[in-house]
């Protein structure tokens, strides 16, 4: 697959979810509306309304909660593909031009509430440098699960801090630009206070606070339950699928477009070059014992 029609199935695909959510929204947004104004949100912070809070959601017919449910998990399926598109686009495996891939980057931020530009000077320097004490990315996958996931907003603002200072000169007007555009549009959504895009808004928040977790821990230490559960869905070109099925090989080859990852690709990656083994035993047993689907 040529890196044009890569970059044509990243459009297609953001897309395909954002109509999907705007979609959800249109058709849910009535009843999720209701169902906020059945909240006191004047009192909050008091038991009673937290009381009042689980009636009204046990009172809330299966309709409205799968219309709730439908918006995140749209606004979910937009992040990651957007974050697919950014991945690519930071390691210049599209075949754009630099003004093309450096506007694909400013764009991904709106969704992914962080620099697309800024993120990818230190996804950059991980694989130069995987897991060394300046690798911020890297730091997830050096500690466990659960306390990745407890630092990971700190982790995220920390990262966003650092790559203020660490892109060059010359790109450090497209980190602040993208940065204003997260304040921005987190700012005009919750001005708006439209229910179902603030859900989203939320979703998008979410996933961008717990990055430290599934986009550093999982991928680089995924139980083989995980890896199998994916590999069973290599079938459908995801790229955020194969990227984590197949890490080891971004690893090893990280201007392959990640729907290109496969089982024959070899894994001469850095990961599997650290003079100290000890904290990296994991990636060897990651290349030797994952489920390896058949190739597409």
């Amino acid at each position: 697959m040529s890196p044009t029609r890569h970059f044509v199935m990243h459009v297609l695909r953001c897309t395909m979810w954002l109509a999907a959510l705007v979609a959800a929204m249109v058709v849910s947004g009535p009843a999720l509306h209701q169902l906020v104004n059945a909240v006191d949100v004047a009192g909050l912070a008091s038991t009673a309304a937290v009381g009042d809070i689980v009636d009204v959601v046990r009172g809330t017919d299966l309709v409205t909660l799968a219309g709730v449910m439908a918006i995140a998990v749209a606004a979910a399926l937009v992040f990651f593909s957007t974050f697919a598109f950014f991945h690519d686009a930071a390691h210049g495996a599209l075949g754009l031009r630099p003004i093309e891939n450096d506007l694909i980057l400013c764009a991904t931020s709106v969704v992914l509430m962080m620099s697309g530009h800024g993120q990818r000077q230190l996804h950059l320097r991980h694989h130069a440098r995987p897991l060394e004490p300046d690798d911020l990315e890297g730091k997830g996958a050096l500690t466990s699960l659960w306390w990745a996931a407890l630092v990971a907003p700190t982790s995220s603002f920390h990262m966003r801090a650092v790559s203020l200072q660490a892109v060059p000169d010359k790109v450090r007007p497209w980190v602040v630009a993208e940065n204003l555009i997260n304040v921005a549009v987190t700012v005009v959504v919750i001005m708006a206070g439209w229910p179902p895009l603030l859900l989203a808004l939320a979703v998008w928040w979410v996933l961008q606070l717990t990055m430290n977790a599934w986009a550093s821990h999982v991928p680089h230490r995924a139980p083989r339950w995980v890896l199998g559960i994916a590999s069973r869905f290599a079938w459908t070109g995801s790229p955020v699928v194969l990227s984590l099925v197949y890490h080891l090989e971004h690893h090893a080859h990280p201007r392959v477009p990640c729907a290109n990852l496969r089982p024959d690709l070899d894994v001469a990656s850095p990961l599997l070059l650290q003079k100290d083994k000890s904290a990296l035993a994991w990636a060897p047993l990651q290349a030797d014992g994952r489920p390896r689907p058949a190739r597409r």
